[in-house]
């Protein structure tokens, strides 16, 4: 398990893609953070201010972003090596399949982990020296700062081996972009409809986890065991599938 571990964190270490993937969650969080900090009790803005608790609040969940990101990174750990043929010499490597998902999934869910922290640290890099230079009172205190953080990361991981999943039963690299951003909107439009029932998507369990305070979420923990159950279920998936399809 070492050896396929070790070639697994090699190829994210050294393909451009995962680099890519990398700075696009920083950019885009970075982006969602600065935005409100600008606008915030400016004409441009009137409902945004930087002396309200949940103004704050929402900045500090910009990193709740990342998930996505974080999803494509395990996605794309199986999907890639299926589009350059690759996969053929890692399974004649290893022995076993199951131990190549496994590998990648701990290699994913390790990247995405990455992928969290650096999404946190951009946003409360630029938030909190921010909102003290305008002499604003940072509303939350150093536990739900803590408590934000480790949600997000903890979706991260988790969206990571829903990716890989994904990604193992798809094998399509586009197809399977495509379906994750496809239900990513499908599921926002649920959460509008029918907020009830969206609540057990894995898109709002992840906010729940990262700390989104909307009144139609689950509560933290209820939102990791549901995005928990499927991370384990697209697992699942992934190991049924590569174990039982042929390599084309």
């Amino acid at each position: 398990m070492i050896g396929p571990l070790r070639s697994e964190l090699l190829k994210l270490r050294t393909t451009r893609t995962t680099l890519g993937l990398l700075l696009g969650a920083m950019g885009l969080v970075g982006l969602t953070t600065v935005v409100p900090l600008v606008l915030a009790d400016t004409e441009a803005a009137p409902d945004l201010s930087l002396y309200d608790e949940g103004t704050q609040r929402a900045i500090f969940l910009a990193p709740a972003a990342a998930t996505l990101f974080a999803s494509f990174v395990g996605l794309l750990s199986f999907t890639s090596e299926f589009r350059h043929g690759t996969i053929r010499p890692t399974f004649v490597l290893v022995p076993g399949r199951t131990q190549v998902v496994a590998a990648k999934l701990v290699a994913a869910m390790l990247a995405g982990a990455f992928v969290g922290v650096a999404a946190v640290a951009v946003t409360y890099g630029l938030a909190i020296p921010w909102i003290d230079a305008k002499g604003f009172t940072l509303w939350l205190g150093r536990e739900e700062l803590i408590e934000i953080a480790v949600g997000v990361v903890g979706a991260c991981v988790l969206w990571a081996a829903i990716g890989l999943g994904i990604g193992a039963v798809a094998r399509n690299q586009v197809g399977a972009i495509v379906a994750v951003i496809v239900w990513s909107v499908v599921e926002s439009i649920l959460g509008g409809v029918v907020p009830r029932v969206a609540r057990f998507g894995p898109g709002q369990a992840g906010d729940a986890l990262s700390g989104s305070t909307d009144r139609d979420l689950l509560a933290p923990l209820g939102g990791l065991a549901v995005l928990a159950v499927w991370a384990v279920a697209f697992t699942i998936a992934g190991v049924l599938s590569t174990s039982r399809r042929d390599v084309p």
